[in-house]
C-alpha cells in the first residue's frame, strides 16, 4: 500500500521533466531551429533529445527553494515576503531549466551531440542555475523596493 506522499513524490519528477520540456519545443520555432516534441523527447532533425530524469530540473528546483528558504528566513522578517520569494522558486526554476534545454536544444542543433554532453551540458546547467538564484535575488530586492518592511519597535530601555 502506498501513501499519498510516496504518490507525490513519485509523480513531482515527471511533473517537472514535462514542463520543462515543453517550452523548448515552442520557442524553437522562433530561432529557426525544426523540433518536434513528443512527451519527453525533442526530435531534431539530426538527433534526439531526451529530458531525462537528471535534467529534469528537479535537482536545481529543490536546491533553489532550499536557497530561497534560507534566504528568506535570514533576510527577511515579514512572513509574507518569505512565503512570495519560497514559492516563486518553483516557477523560476522551472522557466530557467526549460531556457537551458532550449539553448541545449539550439546547440546541438548548430554544432551536433557533443555540444549536449560532457563538460558544456555541465557549464550549462553552472550558469543557468546560477541565473536562477540572481533572478531570485533580484525579485527579493524589487519586493523589498515596492513592499518595504515596517521597523521593529525598539525595546524600551534600549540604546538609541
Amino acid at each position: 500500500s502506498t501513501t499519498a506522499g510516496s504518490r507525490f513524490a513519485a509523480a513531482v519528477p515527471e511533473v517537472v521533466r514535462t514542463a520543462t520540456g515543453r517550452r523548448p519545443a515552442l520557442a524553437r520555432p522562433r530561432a529557426k531551429n525544426p523540433a518536434l516534441r513528443e512527451g519527453n523527447i525533442i526530435h531534431l532533425p539530426e538527433t534526439q533529445l531526451f529530458v531525462a530524469e537528471a535534467c529534469s530540473g528537479l535537482r536545481s528546483l529543490m536546491a533553489l527553494i532550499t536557497l530561497a528558504i534560507v534566504f528568506a528566513y535570514f533576510f527577511r522578517r515579514d512572513w509574507k515576503q518569505r512565503v512570495v520569494i519560497v514559492a516563486s522558486a518553483i516557477p523560476i526554476a522551472i522557466v530557467i531549466n526549460a531556457g537551458r534545454v532550449a539553448a541545449t536544444g539550439i546547440l546541438t542543433y548548430n554544432f551536433g551531440q557533443k555540444a549536449a554532453e560532457g563538460v558544456i551540458h555541465e557549464l550549462q546547467g553552472m550558469i543557468t542555475f546560477g541565473g536562477a538564484f540572481l533572478l531570485l535575488l533580484a525579485e527579493a530586492w524589487l519586493l523589498a523596493r515596492i513592499w518595504p518592511e515596517k521597523p521593529r519597535p525598539r525595546p524600551a530601555g534600549a540604546p538609541t
